[in-house]
């Protein structure tokens, strides 16, 4: 069907069919509405785009679509771009692999939430509440009322208390 062909465009062709960032924005973000899950590779590729409008996209889409088994390379682009001052950008991407309900992405946020830079650890902090259901999670986030920063132990605690008002 015409629809099916449009969608396998999307999923592949599409992506090298765009020309600049406006263009990959509207891709990615079309991939993430209409869940195509073969479009995740090239979702995956987009992550480490320098226009921070394009990389939003494709976590966002990612997000909407699951980052099946892209943890790591998400992992490696938050690695590499550490230091970066794109906080939506990188507070999408945990939030990303917090919801994606996979072991080895949780495992990639509580990593963050334990690393040596406390703004990324508050950031984790905020991303481990999307999975508090999990276990981990919430021992990760019990682990952040003792962290260092004041700020991390701030947004566990409020993470914390959005759970326990969710479950009243």
């Amino acid at each position: 069907t015409r629809k099916a062909s449009v969608k396998s465009w999307l999923a592949s062709e599409a992506f090298s069919a765009a020309r600049g960032a406006a263009q990959l924005t509207v891709v990615a973000t079309l991939a993430g509405e209409l869940k195509l899950a073969d479009a995740r590779d090239q979702l995956v590729k987009l992550v480490s785009n320098r226009s921070p409008d394009v990389a939003g996209a494709a976590v966002e889409a990612l997000t909407m679509i699951g980052v099946g088994d892209a943890a790591d390379s998400i992992a490696k682009i938050l690695e590499r771009t550490r230091g970066n001052s794109n906080l939506k950008f990188r507070i999408q991407a945990l939030d990303a692999l917090a919801t994606s309900g996979k072991d080895g992405a949780l495992d990639v946020v509580i990593k963050f939430a334990r690393s040596k830079d406390p703004e990324m650890r508050a950031i984790a902090m905020g991303s481990l509440t999307l999975a508090a259901k999990n276990r981990k999670a919430l021992r990760a986030l019990l682990d952040g009322l003792n962290d260092k920063a004041p700020g991390v132990r701030s947004v566990a605690l409020r993470s914390l208390s959005r759970l326990r008002e969710k479950a009243m």
